[in-house]
């Protein structure tokens, strides 16, 4: 899945060089830990275990690390997206 972020003026850097934290989900709705690459601004999300996309979400737990921030290190929000 391919999500291409607006980045609001700051450039986006993950913390470490790896996006934790993030989960995708397929068909059946139930999330999996998910691997991440991103390529300027915009990042590939996958998983082994997930083979129909149908949503993606960030820091979804009660406490996660905040791994995704702008150059200035503002963390970004925690968000869900879904594909219709």
């Amino acid at each position: 899945m391919r999500i291409d972020f607006d980045k609001g003026g700051a450039a986006i850097e993950l913390k470490g060089g790896l996006w934790t934290d993030v989960e995708i989900a397929g068909l059946d709705g139930v999330y999996r830990p998910a691997q991440a690459t991103f390529t300027g601004n915009t990042a590939t999300v996958s998983s082994d275990a997930v083979k129909e996309p149908s949503a993606v979400r960030y820091g979804w737990r009660p406490v996660c690390t905040s791994s995704l921030v702008n150059t200035v290190g503002l963390p970004t929000a925690p968000f869900a997206l879904w594909i219709d």
